[in-house]
């Protein structure tokens, strides 16, 4: 008797826990009503308005990171502005690149 009255509640917990597993998952909420779509976004952005200077600092920057290569980390400098370009330096313990970034329409 004492075996079936804990078989009755594993299975009693288990029905319970199946209910709730259906339950948080379900994706019946009002925000979701409309789908996300990116170009809704896109239209509110004017791009010729957009200039390099705006996703980068507006003077020059030395930032330091560590771990990466060898655990040495690196270095990387945004020093030069020029136009709608902007040269990013980035030295670590095994080589020197120069990034250079133009915002450009495609």
């Amino acid at each position: 008797m004492h075996k079936r009255l804990k078989t009755n509640k594993i299975f009693v917990w288990f029905i319970v826990l199946f209910a709730f597993s259906f339950i948080g998952c379900s994706n019946s909420t009002k925000a979701d009503s409309k789908p996300f779509n990116p170009n809704d976004y896109a239209k509110e952005i004017d791009a010729s308005d957009l200039r390099v200077q705006d996703y980068f600092p507006k003077k020059s920057m030395k930032k330091y990171f560590t771990g990466g290569f060898e655990n040495g980390g690196f270095k990387q400098t945004i020093d030069k502005f020029k136009g709608d370009k902007v040269q990013v330096k980035q030295l670590d313990t095994g080589t020197g690149v120069a990034f250079v970034y133009q915002l450009k329409r495609i």
